[in-house]
């Protein structure tokens, strides 16, 4: 799958609408409700296929954090002011 956006289908088939005897229900009233309350999507395990978004080098120039405590608080004050100016 390419970088980019991608859209999600859903197929829905209808089922025949039976009431509580088992026979078939009026089909005027029938209607539809979708909810879909969470969802996730997995990108590709594999770091080779990583990339970073549009804009991250507006605000992050380094292409890794630093290792380690001390290297990690230094960056940190480097980069969180030009994020909270946005």
């Amino acid at each position: 799958m390419s970088k980019g956006e991608h859209a999600i289908k859903f197929k829905l088939d209808p089922v025949e609408s039976r009431d509580a005897e088992g026979r078939e229900a009026d089909k005027k009233g029938t209607f539809v409700k979708l909810r879909i309350p969470t969802a996730r999507i997995e990108g590709p395990q594999d770091p080779r296929y990583w990339g970073k978004p549009d804009g991250y080098e507006r605000f992050f120039h380094l292409d890794e954090p630093p290792v380690g405590t001390a290297g990690r608080r230094q960056y940190a004050t480097e980069v969180f002011p030009e994020l909270v100016k946005q």
